[in-house]
């Protein structure tokens, strides 16, 4: 028997950590500390992880693993150029300090297309559970 819930992999809790941490920061930029365009970032990135999460265990490994790569570096070039950059040059205003999660929401992604990569096609095993009527006599 598999573990076929949302949390059911290591993959798919990773995952939504990572979608936490950006529509976090997202939601910061939409109504913590608003910025011109805060709230279609916001939708974008709801959109975007919710797809994901529905999709991720129906999609074959290798475009998992592309997908997740090019989000997670789309998410930390933003997050370095865009807020991090302004905190390291002492101009940050409120917004960038939450560019910390949205960063690291891109580098969990890198992480995780990364192991999956190096796994290659092995899949996840999930707790083992023994069978009814499975020993030996």
């Amino acid at each position: 028997m598999t573990n076929s819930g949302l949390l059911g992999t290591r993959e798919a809790r990773v995952l939504l950590v990572a979608a936490a941490l950006v529509v976090l920061h997202s939601l910061d930029e939409a109504y913590g500390h608003p910025e011109d365009g805060g709230k279609v970032n916001l939708a974008v990135a709801i959109g975007v992880f919710g797809l994901l999460l529905a999709v991720h265990g129906r999609l074959r490994r290798w475009w998992l693993v592309a997908v997740l790569g090019i989000l997670g570096t789309d998410v930390v070039i933003q997050g370095v150029l865009g807020h991090l950059s302004h905190v390291i040059e002492g101009n940050a205003v409120p917004l960038d300090y939450s560019g910390f999660l949205f960063t690291a929401g891109g580098a969990l992604l890198l992480w995780l297309a990364l192991d999956m990569f190096r796994r290659g096609r092995r899949p996840e095993r999930g707790p083992e559970r023994a069978e009814v009527g499975s020993g030996s006599r």
